[in-house]
């Protein structure tokens, strides 16, 4: 019975410890995989709005399908530029 439980306990800790080595390996790229995924959700939630911006300042160069928060806001932002300066 001792035997049984010391061997469970080691085959445990055998498995707690490789998950926390595999964690701490790859821990990079779960963290981009994470700030992807937000960046993604972020264009999905924003991209109806930013499409709509676009259309009514006539904005022609805004992209139809933007990856990144840039390829989503710089379009816009750039036509906004001239619009603070004298």
């Amino acid at each position: 019975m001792n035997k049984a439980f010391s061997i469970i306990a080691i085959i445990l800790s055998v498995v707690a410890i490789s998950l926390s080595l595999w964690t701490f390996i790859d821990r990079e790229h779960i963290a981009r995989q994470a700030l992807n995924d937000r960046e993604a959700a972020l264009i999905r939630h924003y991209q109806p709005n930013l499409q709509k911006i676009a259309a009514d300042f006539d904005i022609t160069n805004y992209p139809s399908d933007p990856h990144t928060l840039e390829e989503a806001f710089d379009p816009i932002l750039k036509a906004f530029e001239g619009l603070s300066k004298p």
